[in-house]
């Protein structure tokens, strides 16, 4: 095993808060193209009021940001390729499934995902 295999985490992003007009988005973007950059296997997940951020035509502007959904989209572009939303989350919400780049995953398969992860960080 290389030194680099030996060294790479796998970290779970976990995003739980919509559009708030707060930058706790960014800050986990930044976080997972950062991580990225440096040879980390990164892996978004949204949860709760996080699964709003991919509701695709938001109207934000009554709260002074912007919609985060084109750099959402981008992340492929940095090797953030593993991008999941809860099912129950969207469920929950009545939101459904919009966009080829995400998909949803059940309740067993996030604690899979969970226990699989090296580190995890809530946003």
């Amino acid at each position: 095993m290389s030194n680099s295999e030996t060294m790479q985490k796998r970290i779970l992003l976990v995003i739980r808060h919509g559009n708030q007009g707060d930058a706790t988005l960014k800050e986990a973007l930044d976080m997972a193209m950062v991580s990225a950059a440096f040879g980390q296997s990164i892996t978004l997940l949204f949860v709760e009021e996080g699964v709003y951020h991919w509701v695709k035509n938001q109207k934000t502007d009554f709260i002074g940001v912007k919609p985060y959904c084109k750099a959402l989209e981008a992340l492929a572009l940095y090797d953030v390729d593993q991008v999941y939303l809860c099912q129950e989350s969207l469920l929950a919400r009545q939101q459904s499934l919009s966009y080829d780049t995400v998909q949803s995953l059940g309740q067993s398969a996030l604690i899979d995902l969970m226990e699989r992860s090296d580190v995890i960080i809530d946003y």
